[in-house]
């Protein structure tokens, strides 16, 4: 049976003087150090994470950056029920342009809000999610990866969601 073995390339794009401080950012604080890279025609760094736990962490940071990008279109859903809910008691928190716009659209704000049915967000997060999981496992080969990054995950959307309810 063939697997993934490794997460070998990250490519961060961006002008001359913030490259420099990533690079550093990536070099003083995480531990990667500079290595060879081929004479491309354009600039940048290739660095590098000695086998160990700096390259896990790494890894599995940069798996939960991926986790919470995959799972993205749910906080939509999410944003869209509560915007929908203060709408519906009057004070919606929605631009009167974004209200016109729908309007415009032959959209009632409720089609606007949640403008896919209600099955669509819990079977991507179901299916997207466990399969970001199951793949994190095998490439990073660490017991209790998906464990571990389903439980930061859950802890930080906690904590977001903390700060909603009494940031209110």
């Amino acid at each position: 049976m063939t697997t993934v073995t490794a997460l070998n390339h990250i490519n961060l794009r961006a002008p001359d003087a913030l490259l420099a401080t990533l690079r550093d950012f990536y070099c003083e604080v995480v531990g990667l150090r500079e290595g060879p890279r081929p004479a491309f025609g354009s600039r940048g760094w290739w660095l590098y994470a000695a086998p160990g736990r700096t390259r896990n962490l790494i890894s599995l940071g940069l798996w939960l950056f991926f986790l919470e990008n995959v799972l993205f279109p749910n906080q939509h859903q999410e944003y869209g029920v509560l915007s929908l809910r203060d709408y519906l008691a009057g004070h919606t928190t929605a631009e009167p342009s974004l209200l016109d716009f729908a309007a415009s659209q032959g959209q009632t704000p409720t089609q606007f809000m949640l403008p896919v049915p209600s099955w669509v967000h819990p079977t991507w997060l179901v299916c997207a999610g466990l399969l970001t999981l199951v793949v994190a496992r095998r490439v990073v080969g660490l017991r209790w990866t998906a464990t571990t990054l389903a439980a930061v995950y859950l802890g930080y959307r906690a904590m977001q969601g903390i700060e909603w309810i009494f940031g209110h």
